[in-house]
């Protein structure tokens, strides 16, 4: 089974690890687009102003999707 984790999964914490580690133990396959891993990005440097900027250019960073 194929679950793609949208960036309200992949921001918690908790979701993420659970999600990876369950997908790590082969109970489902994971996967994401390129506009989840933007949607990301944004609320990370968002939500993190303290970011320096050599961070932020590193979350605002477009990465090839997985999958």
């Amino acid at each position: 089974m194929l679950v793609v984790l949208d960036a309200c999964v992949l921001y918690s914490r908790l979701s993420r690890d659970l999600s990876l580690t369950l997908a790590a133990l082969d109970a489902f396959d994971v996967c994401w687009s390129e506009p989840i891993l933007e949607e990301l990005s944004h609320n990370v440097v968002a939500d993190n102003p303290q970011l320096d900027p050599i961070q932020r250019r590193r979350h605002s960073r477009r990465s090839t999707p997985r999958r």
